[in-house]
């Protein structure tokens, strides 16, 4: 076997590796789970809600972060969201939406999955 085809049985599959490493890498990247943006806003949301003057609760609702990552997408998580907040919404216009029960199912969703990872990373309400 002469040298150069014992290179190029070794540089195929070397060279394949790469390309896929490198594949896989731009797949994840195109895929990332929530911007840095959004999660450091959360984080700093749950804090000021959550706030105590000899502890504020950073690692327990960055706890809650990870695991909201882990469990929602982040299309389904900002929807959600939204909802949540909308329902708030006093007077007439929110009375849209709090008689649609489509999206009072969807804030409840919300409370329930928040409600539930809090209890998870030990935030007290």
């Amino acid at each position: 076997m002469s040298g150069h085809t014992l290179m190029r049985q070794i540089f195929k599959p070397l060279i394949a590796f790469v390309i896929c490493t490198n594949l896989m890498m731009t797949v994840a990247k195109a895929e990332a789970p929530y911007p840095t943006a959004e999660r450091y806003l959360f984080v700093r949301q749950c804090m000021n809600e959550h706030a105590d003057f000899l502890s504020p609760p950073m690692y327990q609702c960055a706890c809650v972060m990870d695991k909201l990552v882990a469990t929602v997408p982040y299309e389904e998580f900002s929807f959600l969201r939204a909802v949540g907040m909308a329902v708030t919404i006093g007077g007439e216009r929110g009375g849209e939406l709090r008689d649609n029960q489509a999206v009072q199912d969807s804030a409840r969703k919300y409370r329930d999955l928040m409600k539930k990872l809090a209890q998870s990373c030990d935030l007290q309400p």
